[in-house]
């Protein structure tokens, strides 16, 4: 019975996607890794693929979960700010800091003829490989692709300009290379 009512709930979500809001303020009064594991189940459920081991801790919010590709053992902290408008590809392994922002969409702003809230989206997929580490306050904006075994700082800035060498440590905002991981 439970069961029935808990996938009739979750095809209710992912049928109405403004509901996904209300489901992690809801599980966020559930503290520690258990919390962390319900809030990782039942996000993986509407996602549109997640891996086993799937950790989102309390406060975070996902916009268009149904957009998003999570490998094994994703772990996303505290307060974290995602839209997975245009996809978010992660591999495995990948943890996600406290205060990560990643966002797929942006304003269009180039005609002045036009005010920017009338010029629409410029939307591009993020895709982050395996054994990713993104600090604490990290932002990733539309385009970017992080290779396998890289780490961001904290507080780092990453645009679709960045281009990065697997298994190096980057920080920084212009983010640079810092050293390759030993």
């Amino acid at each position: 019975m439970v069961k029935i009512f808990i996938k009739k709930f979750l095809q209710d979500i992912q049928k109405r996607g403004y509901y996904i809001d209300l489901l992690l303020k809801f599980l966020n009064i559930f503290p520690g890794e258990s919390g962390n594991l319900l809030r990782g189940c039942l996000l993986g459920k509407i996602m549109k693929s997640a891996g086993v081991n799937t950790q989102i801790n309390s406060g975070s919010i996902i916009f268009n979960p149904k957009n998003m590709v999570i490998g094994d053992n994703f772990f996303m902290n505290s307060h974290c700010l995602v839209n997975a408008t245009a996809g978010l590809i992660c591999g495995n392994n990948v943890l996600i800091g406290p205060g990560v922002k990643i966002w797929t969409i942006n304003h269009e702003f180039n005609n002045i003829e036009i005010p920017i809230n009338q010029q629409g989206w410029s939307k591009d997929c993020i895709i982050i490989g395996n054994d990713v580490w993104l600090g604490a306050n990290v932002i990733v904006l539309p385009g970017v692709t992080i290779p396998d075994g890289v780490v961001i700082g904290a507080l780092s800035l990453i645009t679709k300009k960045t281009i990065f060498e697997p298994y190096c440590l980057y920080a920084g905002n212009p983010i640079r290379k810092i050293r390759k991981r030993a």
